[in-house]
């Protein structure tokens, strides 16, 4: 059983969502120390999203088979008020499947895989938006596999524990780093 257990994302769930994973928790490992945490998106890129559209990029297994209609991107640019715009009439070949195949899929555009051919449609059909920024939620930086005629925002979690139990500390203690 695991010594520590990490909750996070708690800044976009429901104080009775965490208060259930806690409970959950203690009663399958009731010797656990619970470290809470947020996951802060971030991005080092500083463009002023307010107003300009976008266009935006997901990872491609969250929101096809893992279901979601959205991911960090989205979640960036609704914080940042940025007008996210429609990339379905846009898409080629294999982002073009994907969206008839995942109905949830609407004002994304799946990164559906990094072969050759995927790297050229997702390139081709970002290329094709019209839009002022691309913002990426890919866990992938994708200014370094794509070629855009337009600015990218690359956006990236930050976790930020809440408390006194610190996880580089835990992991320094155990000999992990």
């Amino acid at each position: 059983m695991a010594d520590y257990i990490v909750i996070n994302k708690e800044n976009s769930a429901h104080p009775a969502q965490i208060k259930a994973v806690v409970s959950a928790t203690h009663h399958f490992n009731p010797k656990a120390k619970i470290i809470h945490a947020d996951s802060v998106l971030t991005s080092n890129t500083k463009v002023n999203l307010r107003g300009k559209r976008v266009c935006v990029v997901e990872d491609g297994p969250t929101v096809t088979h893992g279901g979601m209609p959205f991911g960090a991107g989205t979640v960036f640019a609704r914080q940042h008020k940025a007008a996210i715009i429609d990339p379905r009439p846009y898409a080629k070949g294999s982002i073009r499947r994907a969206y008839e195949k995942y109905h949830q899929l609407e004002m994304v555009v799946p990164a559906v895989g990094y072969s050759k051919e995927q790297i050229k449609e997702l390139q081709d059909t970002l290329n094709r938006v019209d839009c002022d920024v691309i913002v990426s939620g890919t866990p992938i930086a994708l200014q370094n596999v794509v070629k855009l005629n337009k600015p990218i925002v690359q956006v990236n979690y930050e976790l930020r524990e809440k408390g006194g139990t610190n996880l580089k500390q835990v992991l320094k203690k155990k000999g992990f780093i």
